[in-house]
């Protein structure tokens, strides 16, 4: 949300993180024709099985030939005798058989079609394959070997922020504001799931001040990780469109952070990563610990769901938690966001569930600091003193806060209006202790029946919540 959440509470809870991976840091890849095994930065790498040459062209294993370049994202389709392989950023489907191929939803025709040979493995045309994901390939007709080389560069700040920045965006909820980037150019944004959630509406306002409505379009509260999209029709954004995951993210790779710290729109700040390590997760949600980059570059509240960008354009990650005064910050990799985007599960009842899980666990921790703190009163002036310039206001401020929450769907806005009826008994009964306390002889008999009938009235509009609550639970199990 507006504040950029502490460290010190448990963060947000994550997925079990699969199998990412990133087209890794290149230097040279290396296959020789008819040899059953190649070359990675001049280290031999054996196969069990050699490649071929069909028309003219090299074919490899598509097993190998994606871990030579890095690309362990890849599924095969039965169906379609169709094999896809992924980097997060750009995706490749070939066909058994067929020289057309499919390249980010893109028709395309290969000079030479995937075999499926004898051995019962599927080969592609190793030049098209690579060069579809960005690299050169050469051929040396003396060596007869096959050249892959990266087409990355290292960019200077400028340019960074030359192509990033038009990307960027402020986010602004009745909750607070936050920060976001687009990932597409029909208007999909990546920010925080603690930026929207619970959120009445959602403005956007891009970096050359146009502004727009958004709405939720998937969420993961574990990942803490949200993508919106605009709200209209032919509309065309700048956007991010590289991403660099966490295997391939090195401690002291500089980095350049984008967001809008304190509302400050179109802010820039330099660091480097810290460290790559793992978080606890979100008390809601009994997951495994997260892992996150540290990195050191300024941040402050409305930084939540910046971009977070290497050296090469291409996003590291998603600023998210941190300590702004000592440069302590952290952000969810890349790897979170690609899966959640892969999700075919659009936002639901399920989400809003969730939403409302993570803000409950909040708000009843607070709740319960209230009631139960260790505060041993000596005399009524102490009593007076705590409730009056303690207790009375924090149960205020936690009111407030309930009340601008706004669920998506009405059964879970109406739990979330019994728990504020819970919340508002609580108040009363504060204020008409100190009422008691202030005026004790006017006010101690008729006090008393009334601090009696608020504490039935509490118990039972608690009773109601978590019977509530447990129906709606069991309609999302």
């Amino acid at each position: 949300m507006q504040r950029i959440k502490k460290i010190c509470l448990s963060l947000v809870a994550a997925l079990i993180i699969l199998a990412i991976y990133s087209i890794s840091a290149l230097a040279v890849v290396q296959f020789p024709l008819n040899k059953a095994y190649y070359f990675k930065d001049s280290q031999r790498i054996d196969m069990d099985a050699r490649t071929r040459v069909k028309d003219g062209r090299t074919l490899v294993p598509v097993r190998y030939l994606a871990d030579a370049l890095g690309i362990k994202n890849i599924t095969w389709d039965k169906t379609t005798q169709g094999v896809t392989l992924s980097n997060g950023y750009t995706t490749a489907t070939f066909f058994v058989g067929a020289k057309g191929f499919v390249l980010n939803g893109k028709a395309m025709v290969s000079d030479v079609p995937p075999q499926l040979l004898e051995d019962r493995r599927t080969y592609l045309p190793a030049r098209v394959l690579a060069e579809s994901f960005g690299y050169t390939v050469t051929w040396d007709n003396e060596t007869q070997m096959l050249t892959f080389s990266s087409n990355r560069r290292e960019l200077s700040t400028r340019e960074i922020v030359q192509l990033i920045q038009p990307a960027t965006v402020l986010i602004e909820t009745q909750r607070g504001q936050g920060s976001g980037f687009f990932v597409s150019k029909e208007g999909d944004i990546v920010t925080n799931a603690h930026v929207v959630r619970g959120a009445k509406s959602i403005k956007v306002t891009t970096i050359d001040g146009r502004q727009y409505m958004a709405g939720i379009k998937k969420i993961n509260n574990h990942t803490d990780l949200a993508i919106l999209t605009v709200i209209g029709n032919n509309l065309l954004f700048p956007f991010i469109e590289k991403t660099r995951y966490i295997d391939s993210v090195s401690i002291g790779d500089e980095i350049t952070v984008f967001g809008n710290p304190l509302g400050l729109s179109g802010t820039v700040t330099k660091g480097i990563v810290s460290a790559k390590r793992e978080l606890p997760t979100h008390d809601a949600f009994k997951q495994s610990p997260i892992k996150v980059i540290q990195y050191d570059a300024t941040v402050d509240k409305g930084s939540s769901g910046g971009a977070v960008i290497n050296s090469y354009g291409e996003l590291m990650g998603i600023t998210f938690a941190g300590y702004s005064s000592k440069d302590f910050n952290f952000a969810i990799p890349a790897d979170y966001y690609y899966w959640l985007n892969q999700s075919n599960e659009l936002y639901g009842l399920k989400d809003d569930w969730y939403c409302y899980l993570v803000e409950e666990n909040g708000w009843l921790a607070k709740s319960s600091s209230i009631m139960n703190n260790t505060f041993q009163p000596s005399n009524p002036n102490d009593w007076i003193y705590e409730l009056q310039f303690n207790k009375i206001p924090s149960i205020e401020n936690l009111k407030k806060d309930i009340e601008n929450y706004y669920a998506s769907y009405p059964e879970i806005q109406n739990l979330r209006d019994l728990l504020l009826e819970v919340v508002r008994i609580q108040q009363i009964t504060y204020v008409t202790t100190l009422d008691m306390f202030k005026n004790p002889l006017n006010y101690y008999n008729a006090s008393r029946q009334v601090l009696d009938s608020l504490s039935n009235s509490y118990k039972t509009a608690l009773d109601k919540y978590n019977m509530e609550r447990t129906l709606i639970e069991q309609k999302i199990k």
